[in-house]
């Protein structure tokens, strides 16, 4: 296992997360979790919105540190969802760093429902429904 693509992964996860409008603990803690599902038990996490910086230490790995610059938001709330369970997939039983890379790309390519087609187009669709429902 190489420590510096798993920690490359949590970074990516993490990015993916606060893009999709997580909030900035819940993004840390993820991080965090991830890391030490792999055995790491010193991780510093520091995120604000516009940037990651994780730094991971231990007798065998030394100390790494990567930081990651994160572009504006778009919330999208069911890749917020979908990373969520791959986190927590991952921390209860962890896959290769190459699995990770797989599910991140399956994330990616999801349809995007953004906080404005929920707000505005969603609450429609039971009125569609209905209105369907009628003429049939």
């Amino acid at each position: 296992m190489n420590i510096n693509k798993i920690l490359e992964r949590a970074i990516d996860i993490g990015q993916r997360m606060l893009v999709t409008g997580a909030e900035v603990s819940r993004v840390e803690r993820t991080i965090n979790f991830i890391c030490r599902a792999y055995g790491v038990r010193h991780v510093d996490v520091m995120v604000i919105t516009s940037s990651i910086v994780v730094t991971i230490r231990g007798e065998d790995i030394g100390v790494i540190s990567q930081m990651r610059r994160v572009p504006g938001q778009n919330f999208d709330f069911q890749r917020l969802i979908a990373l969520n369970q791959l986190s927590r997939e991952i921390c209860a039983h962890p896959i290769s760093s190459d699995e990770i890379k797989v599910r991140i790309r399956e994330i990616d390519a999801m349809d995007v429902i953004s906080l404005k087609h929920l707000c505005f187009i969603g609450p429609l669709s039971p009125a569609v429904l209905l209105l369907f429902l009628a003429v049939v």
